[in-house]
This record gives C-alpha cells, sequence and structure tokens, in this order.
C-alpha cells in the first residue's frame, strides 16, 4: 500500500511538472507574439499627418481601396484603427444618412462606433 502511494505522488508530480513546462512554453509564445505585434504597429503611422509626410518623402503610405482610408495607431491606444483622412486631418467623426445612432454613452464614446467606411466615431 505504501508503495501504491509512493507512485501517486509521483504521477501526479511529474503532471504538474508537465503542466507547468506546458504553461512555461505557452507564455514564452504569447511573449514573441505580443513583441512582434507592438513591432506592426509601432511601424504604423500616429495621425494622417504623417501619412501626408511620408507621401513627401516619396514612401507609399497604406491605403485601402476606398480611398482616404487608412490604418493609423494613435499613440494613446494599444491597437490600431481605421480611419479616414482629408490630407493632414484625421477624421474623428463622420455622419452622412443616419444608419448609425450617435444618441449613445459616455463609455461608447470614449471606446469608438461604427465603421470607417460609413458612419463613425473614433
Amino acid at each position: 500500500l505504501e508503495a501504491d502511494s509512493k507512485s501517486d505522488r509521483n504521477g501526479t508530480a511529474e503532471r504538474h511538472l508537465s503542466e507547468l513546462e506546458r504553461t512555461t512554453r505557452l507564455v514564452q509564445q504569447l511573449e514573441s507574439v505580443e513583441t512582434e505585434y507592438e513591432s506592426i504597429i509601432n511601424k504604423l503611422p500616429r495621425d494622417c499627418s504623417q501619412i501626408e509626410r511620408l507621401r513627401g518623402a516619396g514612401r507609399p503610405a497604406e491605403q485601402t481601396g476606398d480611398g482616404g482610408l487608412y490604418l493609423i495607431a494613435p499613440a494613446e491606444q494599444h491597437h490600431p484603427l481605421m480611419t479616414q483622412c482629408f490630407g493632414e486631418w484625421t477624421t474623428v467623426q463622420r455622419r452622412q444618412d443616419g444608419t448609425v445612432d450617435f444618441n449613445r454613452s459616455w463609455e461608447e464614446y470614449a471606446g469608438g462606433f461604427g465603421t470607417p467606411a460609413g458612419e463613425f466615431w473614433i
């Protein structure tokens, strides 16, 4: 009976070690993905004025086929967002046909809503 008890404890310890190793590998992979993501985000323009400067320097800016929609990464954000640019100006609100309800809470305005190809607030 004592040998069975030791065997059970050893098996449990091995399973915990295996789970710890898997968790450690997963954390390392996630850290690698996070580093790569931040590297990509840091290469994006912060606003439309940076896009205009890139154009002036002869470097092509990334643009969608919708003309005027650009992917930017504002310094305050931890994720990129699509917005509409007119020259150096970044559009933060666009209302055109009433398809989006702008009667919203402060939390919704803080997070943004709508779509850049239609009506939106960022």
